[in-house]
């Protein structure tokens, strides 16, 4: 009898924990928020003609689709800490926004950049970058996801002080959470 009783508690002590716990873990639970390809290209220039924040140094165009929905807006950033070996470039901790109309944009951490040739000279050559969404708004608000990008560029400088560029990247990533 006392084993029937201590079992009979047991039962009821584990259903109510679960009934408490459960509803708690349920956000936490469900499967991961759907992620959609993005895929664009670009036409960009140095310096941007539109920058969103006064250390940004390129700027472009952006024309792609997410999923089967055509966007169109521009991006603006720069690559970050720049640094090189004598043979290349390379940079870490820069960002790029993505901005797709009204309210609509998406941040990218630069993971790491890389260009055939050491940072401050000019030539031709064949850029890229990767990234991770660090921060959205609107309804990219709860964006996550990566973003990679490639493809070739110029740089000159008419006076060695000033420098001006073209880029034309192929932008390919998946974004999680857009809504």
């Amino acid at each position: 009898m006392r084993r029937k009783t201590i079992l009979a508690l047991i039962s009821v002590l584990v259903v109510a924990v679960a009934a408490f716990l459960l509803p708690a873990l349920g956000p936490r639970a469900q499967a991961q928020q759907a992620c959609t390809e993005f895929r664009a290209i670009g036409h960009a220039t140095l310096p941007t003609t539109h920058p969103l924040s006064p250390d940004d140094t390129w700027g472009a165009d952006v024309w792609g689709t997410l999923g089967g929905e055509f966007l169109t807006g521009y991006v603006t950033g720069n690559d970050g800490d720049p640094h090189g070996n004598g043979m290349s470039g390379q940079a870490t901790n820069g960002h790029y926004t993505y901005t797709f109309g009204p309210g609509d944009s998406v941040v990218v951490e630069i993971g790491h950049a890389a260009w055939p040739f050491p940072p401050g000279k000019a030539g031709l050559g064949y850029y890229r970058g990767t990234g991770k969404i660090v921060q959205g708004t609107g309804r990219f608000q709860y964006a996550s996801g990566n973003v990679d990008w490639a493809g070739p560029f110029v740089v000159w400088s008419p006076d060695g002080e000033n420098y001006y560029g073209r880029f034309n990247p192929e932008i390919r990533g998946n974004i999680c959470g857009v809504q």
